[in-house]
């Protein structure tokens, strides 16, 4: 057990100094800083209403996938929920009845996770609104509250992107002046 402990507390120290290493080159050969950003429960709830309704042309789409903490309950830590895409969609165009409407509403966004919310709690009894969403997947990206972010398809990266932009302009208003 002692040999396990140590080389994973080995990889973790190596993967900070890769981190810090590509951090350093980043902000010396494009002159910038670079921020660790963290996402706040509202910030993924807006990013799975987003783009739970898109879905790749190609191949089977990814699940949208919630995830939540679960405080103070041994043996248990987070609880997963795994949707199916073409249901999610299916809900959030009975909430966003305009198609060609690109931009939406914060209660559209709260409809639609209330929505989830309840129906997990007609199936499960299991109260969402009392957990902490700590990361959500979707058929183009996940994202977790600690800031790491993982794109699947190419054609929506410019998107998800300029949404990553707005959220560091939001948090970090001094960039806007650089």
């Amino acid at each position: 057990m002692r040999k396990c402990t140590y080389a994973v507390s080995r990889q973790a120290r190596q993967y900070t100094v890769v981190c810090n290493l590509m951090r350093y080159v980043m902000q010396a050969q494009f002159d910038c800083t670079i921020y660790s950003m963290r996402f706040s429960q509202q910030q993924l709830s807006w990013m799975v209403a987003m783009w739970s309704g898109i879905l790749p042309e190609k191949g089977n789409p990814k699940s949208v996938q919630l995830v939540y903490s679960v405080p103070e309950v041994n043996g248990l830590d987070k609880l997963t929920l795994d949707i199916n895409p073409h249901d999610c969609q299916r809900l959030w165009q009975s909430i966003h009845t305009d198609p060609e409407n690109q931009y939406f509403e914060e209660a559209e966004v709260q409809k639609f996770m209330q929505n989830l919310e309840l129906h997990i709690f007609q199936h499960f009894r299991i109260h969402l609104t009392r957990l902490s969403l700590s990361s959500i997947g979707t058929p183009i990206v996940s994202a977790g509250a600690e800031g790491k972010i993982k794109m699947y398809v190419n054609e929506f990266v410019p998107s998800v992107l300029r949404h990553l932009s707005d959220l560091a302009l939001e948090e970090y208003p001094a960039l806007e002046d650089l």
